[in-house]
């Protein structure tokens, strides 16, 4: 399977961190500072002063159902792509109405971005992608999937 990059942009690197999977991570949380890892992938978006109402693509061909990223603030968006192997969580993006609980393609436009900058200053406007194998159910890394040459011939040509 080749993961379909859904900004066209690459991966983001800015103050707010490396888009990176397993990218070190930290928050606050109840006044201690807590260190994690990045369990996804950042694709980067244009600015949004030059390019607003940028389309986000599916990274993965499955059933399209909402997903939110913060259970407190439902104004930040996404979805989950239920594929035959594989789930993504994508976010920060608006998905098209008329496609919810419908089968996307990788590649088809599937929503509209929304600027995550206004929420974290200094990040870079983004869409975060997260993989999941499905036998097992686990977390993978997306950039192992990405559509390069290197995983190309990882993965035996096209």
């Amino acid at each position: 399977m080749i993961l379909y990059d859904p900004t066209g942009h690459g991966i983001r690197s800015d103050s707010g961190g490396d888009g990176h999977f397993g990218a070190p991570r930290s928050k606050k949380k109840d006044g201690k500072t807590v260190h994690y890892k990045h369990e996804g992938t950042d694709f980067e978006l244009l600015s949004f002063k030059d390019a607003p109402e940028q389309f986000i693509r599916a990274v993965i061909a499955g059933t399209l159902v909402l997903a939110y990223p913060y259970a407190d603030d439902l104004s930040w968006a996404g979805c989950r792509i239920w594929g035959e192997k594989f789930m993504s969580k994508m976010f920060y993006f608006k998905a098209h109405s008329n496609l919810v609980g419908s089968k996307v393609l990788a590649g088809e436009v599937i929503g509209i971005a929304q600027n995550i900058g206004e929420k974290y200053e200094g990040v870079t406007p983004h869409i975060h992608c997260g993989l999941y194998s499905l036998n097992p159910t686990k977390l993978v890394n997306p950039e192992n999937y990405l559509d390069t040459e290197e995983n190309r011939l990882k993965n035996g040509g096209y």
